[in-house]
């Protein structure tokens, strides 16, 4: 029976290598692809996978090979084809795992993998690791670990749902504060300390790492004594700023005594007459440095309204006269002028003259009442006839 099954094992490994299955077997038991990188990323992958096998607790040590018994193989194919894998050699072995990791791939729900499975060592010592055990995904992990995926994953989310309900609990306990407290009290963490002196620097990192000064030399210092020395006597900055406000006080001296000069309101002193000076005015000094009178306006309403008024009456007076003067002796003249006779030519002249400025109508010429007239005199005397009559009757 053991021989049936191992001529049926031969077969297939050669008829995979005859269809040319690119597995890592194959490519191991190809001659010209050796090379010494892949016995080192072995041997790295060997020990994380003892390192992980320690820290989950379930290390196994590695299987030895075993002869394999009829019995064994009558109670379960599976653990036959592993046996009769473990007495091959190494390169029928590695064939062996390959197909085995494959069958894994297909069927994930596969019970138990042993811990040795898909790691062996050949006769020179080399320790060699399937590369259908590493690449899959789903059932490389539990061949190489030698657990279950599946309670890795329900121990992580258990361990995930406790650090939750902590959390949760921790929140609730804690109690929110208000805005306006969380903002005084980050200002209150991020306002720079408080130190005895003057803060030189703008920040604290500044005045810790700020360690520049310029060096200069004597010859220097004394060529830059006027920008840097500003107090000394011998300073031409100073100096300078000394005569330029001599001259802008000069000037503003000047210009207000003309001003004040040029004022008709200057007060004056009543006793002496002098007017008061601009260096009183600027001193506010009242009284008159003579005679100790308190300076007062001379043309005040007061003083002056009494003689105002007298010399306009005054003015008027003779304004009055000088015109009755003149119209008396505008009469004198007219009177004293000789009459000289007017040609008729000029008395007619004069009559259309007069006409024109009249500018009588006809009516006005020929009806008006008039007592010269003739028809007048005789009405005037046919009542008086009548009257008389009347009278001696």
């Amino acid at each position: 029976m053991n021989e049936t099954e191992h001529d049926h094992l031969d077969n297939a490994m050669v008829s995979e290598r005859e269809d040319g299955d690119d597995s890592y077997a194959n490519a191991y038991m190809n001659d010209d692809d050796v090379e010494e990188s892949d016995d080192a990323e072995l041997a790295e992958m060997l020990a994380k996978v003892q390192s992980i096998q320690q820290v989950e607790g379930c290390l196994q040590p590695i299987e030895t090979p075993s002869p394999v018994t009829t019995s064994d193989a009558k109670s379960s194919p599976g653990n036959a084809v592993l046996k009769v894998s473990a007495t091959l050699s190494p390169r029928m072995a590695i064939l062996a795992d390959s197909r085995k990791a494959q069958s894994l791939v297909k069927f994930p729900s596969a019970a138990t993998i042993s811990s040795s499975t898909g790691i062996y060592k050949s006769q020179d010592g080399i320790t060699t690791i399937s590369r259908g055990a590493l690449s899959t995904r789903t059932a490389g992990t539990g061949s190489l670990l030698g657990v279950k995926k599946t309670a890795i994953y329900e121990e992580k989310l258990l361990q995930a749902v406790t650090t939750t309900k902590t959390i949760e609990k921790l929140r609730l306990k804690t109690v929110a504060s208000p805005p306006a407290t969380i903002g005084k009290r980050i200002e209150t963490l991020s306002a720079p300390s408080k130190k005895s002196t003057a803060r030189k620097f703008a920040t604290d990192d500044e005045e810790q790492h700020c360690r520049f000064q310029v060096r200069k030399s004597q010859r220097a210092k004394e060529s830059s004594r006027d920008e840097f020395e500003g107090t000394g006597d011998s300073s031409f900055i100073s100096r300078m700023e000394a005569s330029e406000k001599n001259r802008q006080k000069k000037l503003e001296l000047s210009r207000g005594e003309n001003d004040y000069n040029t004022r008709l309101d200057k007060k004056a002193c009543p006793k002496c007459g002098l007017s008061q000076s601009y260096s009183e005015f600027k001193d506010k000094k009242k009284k008159c440095q003579m005679c100790g009178v308190e300076f007062r306006f001379l043309n005040a309403w007061g003083d002056v309204e009494q003689s105002f008024t007298s010399r306009m009456a005054e003015s008027s007076r003779v304004q009055a006269e000088r015109k009755e003067q003149i119209y008396a002796q505008r009469a004198v003249e007219e009177a004293a002028r000789l009459k000289v006779s007017k040609t008729a030519k000029q008395l007619q002249y004069e009559k259309r003259l007069a006409m024109k400025t009249n500018k009588q109508t006809f009516l006005d010429r020929n009806y008006k009442p008039n007592s010269d007239s003739k028809t007048k005199r005789a009405q005037l005397e046919l009542e008086a006839k009548r009257k008389a009559t009347q009278s001696v009757k």
